[in-house]
């Protein structure tokens, strides 16, 4: 796999650690079984980290709410703050708990953490409008026109960009340094197309994005340990439609 940007910029190094120290970082989740390791290793130099689950791809329902389940149990059992992003039209089947909260819930009450959010209606009409969308359906029409395509190829970038950008959008509206992604730790994932479409997220709103290759240092081979260890539910294709078929 061609990761020559990366390897570039982080050797053979799963991140650069001055990168997160002393950050408030918001990491984008895409299953419990990826997020093991980004939480184990960043948890140690980050000064705050929560997760935010966000995976509007996914089909059907039923594979949605496997992964969703796993991600609020993983939180529970290593307590760590986790905010569940949009899927469902109607709001979701949250269930707010010490280390859990929907996103509408906190965009709604207007704080986190006992820290003050920016109002949704006071953002940038691009940031305002990308919050008010990105359920599965919105997903799911924009990337329907590129159902032909190659796995890895501009669907894949598409479903990317539209996970990233909403995340850096809710960096920016917690007040949050910067943001990563667990799918950096995918074999299947090209980290180049991965960081190259975060750091594009990141300039749409003036937040930082941070590099990453999570799969080095044998952070995939570990987090498949961890997983079996914890029995965490292992999907066996990354969840849209078009990738199972494939």
């Amino acid at each position: 796999m061609n990761e020559e940007e990366t390897k570039r910029l982080l050797g053979r190094k799963p991140f650069i650690e001055e990168e997160f120290k002393g950050n408030k970082v918001l990491l984008h989740v895409c299953c419990a079984p990826y997020a093991t390791i980004p939480i184990n290793r960043l948890l140690e130099v980050a000064e705050k980290l929560t997760c935010y689950f966000y995976d509007p791809n996914i089909y059907p329902p039923e594979e949605y709410m496997k992964r969703l389940n796993e991600m609020r149990r993983l939180a529970e059992k290593w307590c760590i703050n986790t905010i569940e992003g949009k899927y469902f039209n109607a709001p979701t089947q949250s269930v707010r708990t010490d280390f859990l909260v929907s996103e509408d819930e906190l965009l709604n009450e207007g704080e986190y953490d006992a820290m003050p959010l920016k109002p949704v209606g006071e953002l940038e009409n691009a940031l305002r409008s990308m919050m008010e969308g990105g359920s599965y359906n919105e997903v799911a029409e924009k990337l329907m026109g590129f159902a032909s395509e190659p796995e890895g190829g501009l669907r894949c970038s598409l479903c990317i960009d539209l996970r990233l950008t909403r995340t850096a959008g809710l960096t920016k509206i917690l007040g949050y340094d910067a943001f990563a992604t667990t799918l950096t730790l995918s074999p299947k994932k090209n980290a180049d197309q991965v960081n190259l479409t975060g750091e594009c997220s990141g300039r749409k709103f003036g937040v930082k994005y941070i590099w990453t290759n999570f799969k080095r240092a044998e952070g995939f081979k570990e987090s498949v340990r961890i997983s079996k260890e914890l029995n965490l539910y292992r999907q066996k294709f990354c969840g849209c439609k078009y990738s199972e078929r494939a």
